[in-house]
């Protein structure tokens, strides 16, 4: 695959795609993050339960997370969302030819008044993945005018059923919606085959 991200629409077969998505955006599995790329980004809402809160008032830098699959080396988490889309995370994993899935999740922002960019970062900073074969795939779940904004100045609009892959080392960063309540995608790290 080029340096330049790949995109595809109509990604999944619409009924498919529209029971995961529903379940993706519906499901009580949600847990809020005080942060969208790293800790560092934390206020200390959380960690802190409000207490010690920083200086730091982006509140744009937070968003709402399900983790509904993750693998390292020695050990694997599977969630029950996980187990109900079975068949559709197969769907998925045969058209993007995932050799080893090493995370999915699906990732929630509330929408803004103003466009906000956030952080530009690669999914996982363990150098062991950023080898040619492993990706990062985006699914999002919803239309909307936010999307992802890539280092080499692409940007991928959110439109629902639409998937887009790059190099897991290509830098990326999620841009918030301002015609949406609420921006969802579905985040999936792999090794292609």
């Amino acid at each position: 695959m080029s340096e330049t991200p790949v995109v595809i629409d109509n990604f999944l077969p619409t009924e498919m795609f529209v029971n995961f998505a529903h379940l993706s955006m519906t499901g009580m599995h949600y847990r809020p993050c005080d942060f969208t790329e790293s800790r560092e980004e934390s206020d200390g809402s959380i960690d802190t339960f409000g207490e010690n809160l920083s200086n730091q008032k982006n509140f744009h830098e937070s968003m709402f997370q399900a983790l509904h699959y993750a693998r390292s080396h020695d050990m694997q988490q599977v969630s029950d969302f996980y187990l109900n889309s079975f068949d559709t995370i197969q769907e998925i994993k045969k058209l993007l030819n995932i050799k080893q899935l090493w995370r999915l999740r699906t990732n929630c922002t509330l929408g803004q008044k103003e466009k906000h960019l956030g952080s530009f970062h690669v999914d996982t900073r363990d150098p062991g993945f950023h080898t040619p074969k492993n990706k990062t795939a985006i699914l999002y779940l919803n239309t909307n005018n936010g999307g992802t904004q890539f280092e080499n100045s692409i940007f991928v609009e959110s439109k629902a059923n639409r998937c887009v892959v790059a190099p897991m080392t290509m830098r990326h960063a999620g841009v918030w919606t301002t015609n949406a309540k609420l921006r969802y995608v579905t985040n999936i790290n792999y090794t292609e085959t």
